[in-house]
This record gives structure tokens, C-alpha cells and sequence, in this order.
């Protein structure tokens, strides 16, 4: 079952909803969303149960910086589902391109908070329910930045079957059916060899899959800082 957290500036769903919409597409048997105005999320549960009448919804709305809120949901999932196979995180809000003397202190660390840490809060309230789900089927976390915090799960939880990758979902002037299209793909099966890597939804699946191998003996797809002395 795939959670997915969706958050911008409450009121603004952007493409997102069109990840939600393609796991339904691809038979979930459950979805839980997750955003800081669940209201807007009424719509998209609608639109979901017209794609797959069957797939069960979950609703929450909370402020991803709360740990303790997210763990309630996470128990509540587990309580109503039983399992948790996918993590989408793609919490964010983005203010004007403004030069820092502009900015606004508060508004520019509410980016960050949002971003960052609400990624880390259910990213670490989630990894239990994933890791138990993983004894039994292999999991798989996505997530569109934070690249190292990605490569960083990896590393850590791997060799338990945690899938974790980060995925750029496109720009805005590309179809919104893009990046949840490619992350059923991502999703479908057991890809350990895309671990901890940063990958674009724009991308010709048929041509990464063809790369696997330069991929994975160069360790490419990964940030790296090189320093020449």
C-alpha cells in the first residue's frame, strides 16, 4: 500500500494527485494521502474511486513537521491495513524567486522545515511499518529530493529490502501523468540496482533499464563531490 504526502501550501496540489491517480490505475488495493488541508484531497478520493472502485482510502490532514502526528497515522495505517510497500514524499511549498535580503526569514525556514525535515519525520516514522512489511515483500521508498537523505536510507536499511530512490518528477510544462507513470514503473518490481540513485520521470525507461549495467559498475546517478588536489 503506498502512502503518499502531499503538501503544497495546502490549497495547491500541483501534478501531484496524478501519483495517487496512476497507483490506482496500476491496482492498489490502498492508498493513504496525506497533505496539511485534507480537503481538497475529497476530489482526488473521488476521482481514485472511479478509476478502482475497490482501492481503500485513507485520508490525514497534518503538518508534516509534527512527528508524533505522523506516527499516528502511520499506526493507523497499520491498523487498517496491515502493511505499507511504498513511501512517496514529495512535501514542498515554494515562495517567489526572490534574492535573500528580500526573503523572509520565517518563510524562507518554513521551506526547509516543510521540505526537509517533514520529509525526515515521515520518512522515520514510516521505516518500521516498511521494514515489517519487508520481511514479507520487498518495499520500495521514493522520494523527488533530498537525494543524499535517500542515498543515506539506503545505506542504512538496504540490506533489509528497503528500496529508496529519489525522482525528479519534470517540469511543469510536461504532462502531470509523468512521474506517476514512471514511479509505478520505479515501483513494480524489486530494482535494487536504482538504489539510493537520483532519477528523472522523464527518462526512457526501456533506455535506463539498458544502461543497468554502466549504471551500476560506474556508481553513477549519485551526488558526489570530487576535489582535485
Amino acid at each position: 500500500m503506498p502512502l503518499i504526502n502531499i503538501t503544497m501550501k495546502s490549497q495547491v496540489l500541483g501534478p501531484y494527485p496524478n501519483i495517487a491517480l496512476a497507483y490506482a490505475r496500476a491496482g492498489v488495493s490502498a492508498l493513504t494521502l496525506i497533505a496539511r488541508n485534507p480537503h481538497p484531497l475529497a476530489e482526488l478520493t473521488e476521482e481514485l474511486k472511479g478509476i478502482n472502485p475497490d482501492v481503500k482510502v485513507l485520508v490525514f490532514g497534518i503538518d508534516v513537521r509534527d512527528i508524533g502526528v505522523i506516527e499516528s497515522v502511520v499506526k493507523k495505517v497499520e491498523s487498517e491495513v496491515g502493511r505499507l510497500d511504498i513511501v512517496v514524499n514529495n512535501a514542498a511549498i515554494a515562495g517567489p524567486w526572490i534574492s535573500i535580503t528580500e526573503s523572509s526569514p520565517p518563510d524562507w525556514w518554513e521551506c526547509f522545515e516543510i521540505t526537509i525535515r517533514g520529509t525526515y519525520n515521515v520518512t522515520r516514522a514510516s521505516l518500521p511499518l516498511l521494514l515489517k512489511t519487508a520481511a514479507e515483500q520487498d518495499t520500495h521508498t521514493a522520494k523527488f529530493a533530498l537525494i543524499r537523505l535517500s542515498e543515506f536510507v539506503e545505506m542504512e536499511y538496504g540490506d533489509r529490502r528497503v528500496r529508496c530512490v529519489s525522482v525528479h518528477p519534470g517540469v511543469f510544462t510536461e504532462s502531470p501523468d509523468l512521474c506517476g507513470a514512471f514511479l509505478t514503473w520505479v515501483t513494480r518490481e524489486s530494482r535494487e540496482w536504482l538504489d539510493g540513485r537520483y532519477l528523472s520521470a522523464t527518462w526512457d525507461v526501456d533506455e535506463l533499464e539498458a544502461k543497468r549495467e554502466e549504471i551500476v559498475e560506474g556508481n553513477l546517478l549519485k551526488l558526489r563531490m570530487t576535489v582535485g588536489v
